[in-house]
C-alpha cells in the first residue's frame, strides 16, 4: 500500500496544504498538509480523498469527468435502465479515447462510483492552469464529443481559464 500511496501522491497531489476526505457521499475539506503517509492512512481506512488540482497557478493533470446526471439517479430512471445509460455514455467516452489514442496521448481511466468515468491526462512537468485549460478545450473540440445534457454531464478540470479563488486551492 505504501507504493500505491507514493505513486498517488507523486502523480496527483500538487497542493500539499489542502485536501478533502469523503464521508457519507460528501467531501470534507482539511486545511492540513497531505503526504504519501496521509494517503496511505486514507487508503488503509478505505476512504476516498480529493486533492486540489492547482497550486499557485500550476497543475500536473487535467481530468474529463463524465457522469450520469444525479437527478436521473435520484428519480430511479438510472437504476431501471443502467446498461442503456452506460452504453450511451460510453459512445462519448470512446470518442475521447479514440482521439487520445490517435494522437498518442497517454491517459488513465477511472470508474467513478456508480455515476461515470474519469479520464485523466497526467503531465511529466507542471504546467500553468491556463495551458491546462487550453489543452483540455482543444482536446474536447477535436474529439467532437456530443453529450445529451438531459442525461449526462462532463465536468472539466481545470474548470476555467483562471482561478476563481484567492487561496489557490484550485
Amino acid at each position: 500500500m505504501n507504493k500505491l500511496a507514493s505513486k498517488l501522491f507523486e502523480y496527483f497531489v500538487i497542493n500539499q496544504r489542502y485536501f478533502a476526505i469523503q464521508k457519507n457521499g460528501y467531501y470534507h475539506a482539511k486545511n492540513q498538509y497531505i503526504n504519501s503517509k496521509t494517503i496511505e492512512s486514507i487508503l488503509h481506512n478505505k476512504n476516498s480523498f480529493l486533492c486540489y488540482q492547482e497550486d499557485y497557478n500550476l497543475i500536473k493533470w487535467i481530468c474529463f469527468d463524465f457522469d450520469v446526471n444525479k437527478e436521473l439517479i435520484d428519480n430511479g430512471a438510472f437504476d431501471k435502465n443502467k446498461s442503456v445509460f452506460y452504453q450511451e455514455l460510453n459512445i462519448s467516452i470512446q470518442k475521447l479515447l479514440d482521439f487520445l489514442n490517435e494522437k498518442d496521448i497517454n491517459y488513465l481511466i477511472e470508474f467513478s462510483g456508480n455515476r461515470g468515468v474519469h479520464i485523466w491526462i497526467l503531465f511529466e512537468e507542471n504546467i500553468t492552469r491556463q495551458d491546462g485549460y487550453i489543452i483540455f478545450q482543444a482536446i474536447l473540440d477535436k474529439a467532437d464529443i456530443q453529450l445529451d445534457t438531459q442525461k449526462f454531464s462532463l465536468d472539466k478540470y481545470p474548470k476555467s481559464l483562471y482561478s476563481s479563488t484567492k487561496t489557490d486551492k484550485g
